[in-house]
C-alpha cells in the first residue's frame, strides 16, 4: 500500500457497512465494533463479491503468512497434529490461492468505497484508534466511558471466553459472529516463524511473495523465518517495489 497510514477518508451519511477481509484477520473484531457503535453492520464474509455494492466497506488483512498459521491451527487442526504444521499450513495455503484471498485484495483496494484495514496497525493494542476512526467516520459521538466499554466488550479475552462455548469451528454465536476455536494464538502476529519449514517458506514464496512485498510486510524475497525481525512488524515500501493498485481509502 501507498501509506499504511493514512487516515483520510470521506464521511458516509448511511450507517450501512460490510466488513470483509482475509480469515484471521480481524473482521470479527471490526464487525463486533460495527454493532456496538449501532451500525448497521452486514454479516461479515471472508470474499469480495459484496463489496461491489456501494456501501461502505471495511477490508482487513494482515501479513498472509500469519493467516495460513491461524488458519491451518484452527481448521487443519487434525492433520496438524497428525502429520506437523507443514502439511496443514499447505492445505492452508491451497485454500487461500483457491479462494482468490490473493486477488481480492487488490480488486478491493481499487474500489472507491473499499477502506483498507492493516490488522498490525489496529489490533495488538490499537484497537482503541479503530474504535475512534470508525465513529468518527459516521459522527457517532464516543464518550471514554462507552469507548471502555465497547474495547471490553469486543477484546481478546472476552471472545476467548465466548469461543470456549463452541466445541468445533462449524459452531458459532450469530450475533457475535464468534466460533468454537475461534481464536489462535491469541491474535499475536509472528507463529510463522515458528512453523514454517524450509519448504513452506520456498512455496510462499513462490505464491504470495510478490503480495508480501506489494503489501509492505517485506523489501524482497531474501527473507527467511530466522530473520532477527520483530514480529509483526512492517517494512516501508521501497522505491523498487510495485504498488498495490487502490482507491483513495488506505490505511
Amino acid at each position: 500500500m501507498r501509506n499504511p497510514l493514512r487516515t483520510w477518508f470521506p464521511k458516509y451519511d448511511s450507517r450501512n457497512i460490510l466488513v470483509i477481509g482475509w480469515p484471521a484477520s480481524g473482521s470479527t473484531f471490526m464487525y463486533q465494533v460495527a454493532l456496538e457503535l449501532g451500525l448497521r453492520a452486514q454479516r461479515k464474509k471472508h470474499g469480495l463479491r459484496s463489496a461491489e455494492s456501494e456501501d461502505f466497506a471495511l477490508f482487513a488483512y494482515r501479513d498472509p503468512r500469519d493467516v495460513l498459521c491461524s488458519h491451518a491451527r484452527r481448521m487443519n487442526r487434525p492433520l496438524w497434529d497428525s502429520d506437523g504444521p507443514e502439511s496443514a499450513i499447505r492445505e492452508s495455503m491451497k485454500r487461500f490461492l483457491r479462494k482468490g484471498y490473493r486477488e481480492a485484495i487488490y480488486q478491493s483496494a481499487a474500489m472507491k468505497n473499499v477502506f483498507m484495514v492493516r490488522y498490525e496497525l489496529f489490533c495488538q493494542g490499537n484497537e482503541a484508534l479503530f474504535v475512534r476512526f470508525l465513529a468518527d467516520n459516521f459522527m457517532i459521538p464516543l464518550t471514554p466511558e462507552r469507548l471502555g466499554d465497547i474495547l471490553q466488550s469486543t477484546s481478546i479475552q472476552t471472545n476467548i471466553e465466548r469461543s470456549r462455548q463452541f466445541s468445533a469451528f462449524d459452531q458459532h454465536d450469530e450475533k457475535t459472529q464468534i466460533h468454537g476455536q475461534h481464536i489462535s494464538n491469541r491474535g499475536r502476529s509472528g507463529a510463522w516463524r515458528t512453523h514454517f519449514t524450509p519448504g513452506v517458506e520456498a512455496s510462499v514464496k513462490e505464491h504470495l511473495g510478490q503480495l508480501l512485498i506489494d503489501l509492505g510486510y517485506e523489501r524482497d524475497l531474501g527473507w527467511t523465518r530466522g530473520d532477527a525481525q520483530q514480529e509483526g512488524s512492517i517494512v516501508s515500501p521501497g522505491p523498487q517495489q510495485k504498488e498495490v493498485p487502490q482507491g483513495p481509502h488506505q490505511v
